[in-house]
């Protein structure tokens, strides 16, 4: 993600042993990265909500998916990894997001919100209305909002392995005040968790850009039920410079065949002077300054 204001850009991910040693993964030897994209890309359904079916707002999204090998032999997939992009034009709800592998072999809803569809049988899940049991709850996405999910699809035994997925930002100078959570900078937060990050141009400034680092994730199998776990990612922060940093993701390795999903989401404020009037208008201005 590129403009003037922010450049976040995802590395390759890495392995991490039981022992703590991290392996960072090549690409697979003539893999690409497989792209759709365009209005109501990702295929968002329409959700019930009290029984009635809620219209979906207006969004515009991309699909990615490539896949990574272990140094020793370039030629054999052991993770594929899908990022999942959207910035909603209008505010609405779902429940899940759709999940693709770059083999081919994945092909479900995921779930977005806290979810144990552990015991739920196919044929409940699969009636009229089986979205409410797989997934319980609906995610409301704000006017304005940059969305983004990241699946891992695991295709070996690891024991005990981790995945770690460093993602690099640079912030524009302009931002004087880079806050996470809430009060902590660069130099004081440590090894703490991250939660959320707020960009402004001065401590005392009313506009922002928040991201938002839940700890919970999601995952789930080819036959397997969807469960979420509310420690799932561990989420840390390494200073590079004033207004550059990585943002360190690192997820339990879901099993061989198994896969894994992760939901950060950012958006930005910016409020704005009547020149009729003392008061203010605050707005959800969105991503566009991402």
């Amino acid at each position: 993600i590129f403009t003037d204001a922010i450049k976040l850009t995802f590395e390759a991910p890495s392995l991490v042993d039981h022992g703590g040693t991290e392996e960072k993964l090549p690409a697979t030897e003539g893999s690409t990265v497989k792209v759709k994209h365009g209005n109501k890309v990702p295929t968002l359904k329409d959700t019930f909500v009290n029984g009635r079916l809620q219209p979906m707002g207006k969004y515009d999204g991309i699909l990615m998916a490539t896949e990574y090998a272990q140094p020793v032999n370039t030629s054999k997939t052991v993770l594929e990894m899908m990022v999942s992009q959207f910035i909603t034009g209008s505010a609405f709800g779902t429940r899940a997001i759709p999940l693709f592998s770059y083999n081919g072999e994945l092909d479900d809803d995921v779930c977005l919100g806290p979810v144990d569809t552990t015991g739920l049988n196919k044929a409940l899940l699969n009636q009229k209305g089986g979205m409410k049991h797989k997934c319980p709850q609906v995610r409301t996405f704000r006017a304005g909002e940059y969305k983004y999910t990241v699946f891992f699809y695991q295709l070996i035994d690891c024991y005990k392995c981790k995945i770690l997925l460093r993602h690099k930002v640079r912030a524009n100078p302009m931002y004087k005040s880079i806050a996470f959570n809430t009060n902590w900078t660069l130099d004081t937060i440590g090894n703490d968790q991250i939660s959320t990050i707020r960009f402004k141009e001065a401590s005392t400034s009313t506009n922002y850009i928040d991201i938002e680092f839940p700890s919970t994730t999601v995952s789930g199998g080819l036959t397997e039920p969807q469960i979420s776990d509310p420690k799932g990612a561990a989420i840390s922060v390494t200073k590079i410079d004033a207004s550059t940093f990585y943002i360190n993701v690192m997820l339990k390795a879901p099993g061989k065949r198994q896969w894994i999903a992760y939901d950060p989401s950012a958006t930005s404020l910016t409020v704005r002077s009547r020149s009729d009037s003392r008061d203010n208008e605050a707005s959800n201005a969105g991503p566009a300054n991402l």
